[in-house]
């Protein structure tokens, strides 16, 4: 039946009679509610506005998430990994798509956000539980899904960011747009460089011990250091291409080059020196997609392919005596990741009726080399491995109503020699009030997660019996917008419920190496919300504010691999309560922006034990300031703007033993000349 399912979806879109995205371009009956894509009718997201994603060239997609929504990321210090937690869910849970192609490591499972610059990106949304279901399988928490377009304003457009920041800190963007309402293209180079040596106060350490008469420790100093070993070289090339070719459809390409070469910062327990050892991780990966897409009144076709290389080096090394440098461990890892697929729709009535099929095959060469001190030559380890994987989809959207729609989506997943059982998504959504656009969207689904290639094939320590995650979540929220003559707000609040069993667990065996086990349940609930509004006064003024709250328990309910101590407690390093805010206030030009982040306390341990320091990490608040002007002449805009990071001091960390920078400081400047000045001039007559 499930294989059925699969061939069905196939013979489906091979026909070509369905399409995706049809409710946006097709005539449909006027209705008394405003216009919402049929598409997206119950479905939980959270848009990203595009002056957000390119607010500075120093922002990661990290930093524009967490200062913008309800995803928690967790850093391991400025430009090292950051990852995403959607939903009190891990890091694998949540997938990142680009342009269709999903980009989670099929290694690892997750993503390191530090590494995606948000200015080299166009939209960004987030799909919360069960919405994602509409775009990939496994993400148990959310998706994110993020663009790079070509350009879509006509005539040559070219656009110039520069900045400069304490640690010695450069950021160079180029960017040069250009279409003809026949051909766009769109062309991306990003480049930073960070020393990133900023100075931390060490509680880990003490200096300057101090003892009484007995010889009783009473008093000491905690010393001043600095991140060493965290610098950051990182080069970003991003090139779209669109071709429209009327009524034989549209062609879009999209290229993106990416060499990350960082230091890895030594942790703030350690007591090496910082020219003893090097300790450092080179990345070179390179992401593309193409697709053709023909729209008709009743239909449309996309079919789409991608393709991702990824090189990933790693290398610690340590000072021998004598300035000789052993390998301590060298490791690396080449993946291959191809996908083909086809998506269609067809509207009806009221009906919006569309099928997706999809093939993605995943080739891994992993290698890891560790000095051994009784064997001069080291040990190597490391594995070749493939995986095959089959997605199909079937949805069918219907609106009986003008105020009331309902959705259904049916997925199925073959990877390897597994198959998920079949993954059903339902949605509703009702407009309650017209007046101020309240409404109500529920959505519920089952959804699955089948193991890394490192999770069953990592040598030592992989686990090939390991079951595929299953969770079956639910969400209900209600949102509303009003927009007055110089007022507008908006709000929305989402309740979710969500179980996951055999959730994927590495834990240490007698044997001396860690190895992945499905544990027994984890009960993720809570609410999600936002709300903001926008005040035009006086002449020219407008003052907006924007914010997010998060209460995520994510309870470990227990099974044979943990202790009965971890049990009923609240899952590592995820936050119960988190929040967001920003405040913006604009005058001819002017720009002051502030920006205020708070998390609570985060455990280390499964047990949740706060009796020493290595056991909890602390709330933190976290506020940035910035003071930006934009002048706009007949050769062009410019702008600049200033920045406070850190703005009051803040002493905090992300991870245990990983110190993250006091106040520091940004500057920023852009410039665009005339469109007069890039295009050709015309000839007068």
């Amino acid at each position: 039946m499930r294989r059925c399912v699969v061939i069905v979806a196939m013979l489906l879109v091979g026909i070509g009679s369905w399409a995706q995205d049809v409710a946006r371009r097709v005539d449909i009956e006027q209705v008394e509610v405003t216009t919402r894509s049929l598409r997206e009718s119950g479905m939980q997201t959270t848009r990203i506005d595009s002056t957000l994603l390119r607010e500075s060239p120093s922002f990661s997609l990290a930093e524009v998430l967490a200062q913008n929504s309800t995803i928690f990321v967790k850093s391991y210090g400025r430009g090292t990994l950051s990852t995403p937690s959607l939903r009190g869910t891990s890091s694998s849970h949540t997938k990142v798509l680009w342009n269709g192609l999903e980009i989670n490591s099929p290694l690892l499972g997750s993503i390191d956000l530090s590494t995606i610059p948000s200015i080299i990106i166009d939209r960004a949304v987030v799909h919360h539980g069960a919405s994602s279901i509409e775009s990939t399988t496994g993400a148990l928490g959310g998706a994110v899904n993020i663009s790079s377009e070509a350009a879509h304003k006509p005539g040559l457009n070219i656009s110039v960011v520069s900045g400069a920041g304490s640690f010695c800190t450069f950021d160079e963007f180029l960017r040069v747009d250009y279409s003809n309402g026949r051909v766009s293209s769109s062309s991306r180079v990003a480049y930073t460089y960070s020393r990133n040596d900023f100075p931390y106060t060490n509680y880990y350490k003490k200096t300057n011990l101090r003892y009484d008469d007995a010889g009783k420790l009473v008093d000491w100093d905690y010393p001043t250091e600095r991140n060493r070993g965290g610098e950051i070289n990182d080069l970003h090339i991003v090139q779209s291409l669109g071709v429209d070719f009327k009524d034989k459809g549209t062609l879009d390409a999209n290229i993106w080059y990416s060499r990350l070469d960082r230091g890895l910062p030594m942790l703030s327990v350690s007591y090496r020196q910082g020219d003893d050892y090097t300790n450092n991780q080179t990345d070179n990966t390179l992401r593309t997609t193409v697709g053709w897409r023909m729209l008709r009144h009743r239909y449309s076709i996309r079919v789409d392919a991608g393709y991702i290389f990824s090189d990933l080096k790693y290398n610690y090394s340590r000072d021998a005596g004598g300035g000789k440098q052993v390998v301590m461990i060298d490791s690396g890892s080449r993946l291959h990741s191809i996908k083909g697929g086809a998506t269609g729709s067809w509207y009806l009535d009221r009906w919006l009726l569309s099928a997706t099929a999809e093939v993605r095959q995943d080739i891994v060469s992993s290698r890891d080399y560790r000095y051994d001190k009784q064997d001069s030559n080291g040990t190597l380890s490391g594995y070749d491995n493939g995986r095959l994987s089959l997605d199909a989809t079937l949805s069918a959207k219907w609106q009986p109503l003008a105020r009331l729609s309902l959705g259904v989506t049916l997925r199925e997943q073959l990877c390897g020699n597994q198959a998920s059982k079949p993954i059903p998504a339902l949605f509703i959504e009702g407009v309650a009030s017209p007046k101020g656009n309240v409404i109500v969207r529920a959505s519920a689904t089952r959804n699955y997660r089948f193991p890394t290639l490192n999770d069953l094939y990592s040598k030592p320590g992989g686990n090939p019996a390991l079951k595929p995650e299953e969770g079956l979540s639910y969400d209900i929220g209600v949102s509303a917008e009003h927009a007055w003559k110089k007022v507008s707000v908006h709000a929305r609040v989402t309740w979710f419920d969500s179980y996951i069993d055999n959730w994927i667990l590495w834990l240490p065996t007698f044997n001396g190496f860690w190895s992945p086990v499905n544990v027994r349940r984890v009960h993720s609930y809570g609410i999600e919300s936002a709300a903001g509004g926008a005040w035009r006064f006086g002449k020219d003024w407008r003052l907006s504010v924007d914010g997010c709250f998060a209460w995520t328990p994510s309870i470990n309910l227990g099974g044979e691999e943990w202790s009965s101590e971890a049990q009923g407690k609240q899952l590592v390093y995820i936050p119960r309560l988190s929040s967001s805010i920003v405040g913006t206030l604009a005058w001819r030009g002017w720009e002051l922006r502030y920006r205020w982040n708070y998390y609570s306390e985060r455990y280390i341990t499964s047990s949740n034990q706060t009796a020493t320091r290595l056991g909890v990490l602390q709330p933190y608040f976290m506020s940035d300031l910035s003071l930006g002007k934009r002048w706009s002449r007949a050769w062009g805009v410019f702008a600049a703007k200033f920045t406070i990071n850190n703005l009051l001091n803040e002493e905090y960390e992300s991870v245990l033993s990983r110190p993250m920078p006091r106040q520091n400081y940004y500057v920023t400047l852009e410039f665009a000349p005339s469109a007069k000045l890039t295009s050709p001039r015309k000839r007068t007559q």
